[in-house]
């Protein structure tokens, strides 16, 4: 099992299936931190943000879906397969 560590940006636990592209509610999006999204149809499981910027207007946004937020860089996504499921933890930044 892949552990990684990460930025804890919003509180709270996900579990799902990940992916580029919501894809509904189980969904934990793989979104890059350049082009971030502002608004989604239904809220996603959880949210990985590769390489934002924690005080951008768009990713302060994000914490208006209330789903857990952790921020990575890059290599830390290195070994991540969209498709599979993972664990997110908010509050800790832990990610496997």
């Amino acid at each position: 099992m892949m552990e990684v560590q990460g930025l804890p940006y919003l509180p709270g636990a996900a579990c799902g299936v990940l992916t580029d592209s919501h894809a509904g509610g189980d969904a934990v999006l793989l979104l890059d931190g350049s082009a971030l999204p502002l608004r989604f149809a239904s809220a996603p499981a959880g949210i990985l943000v590769v390489d934002g910027a924690p005080l951008s207007h768009a990713l302060i946004g994000l914490r208006q879906f209330g789903a857990p937020i952790v921020l990575l860089e890059r290599a830390q996504t290195a070994g991540f397969k969209l498709g599979a499921r993972v664990h997110l933890d908010g509050a800790t930044g832990r990610v496997r």
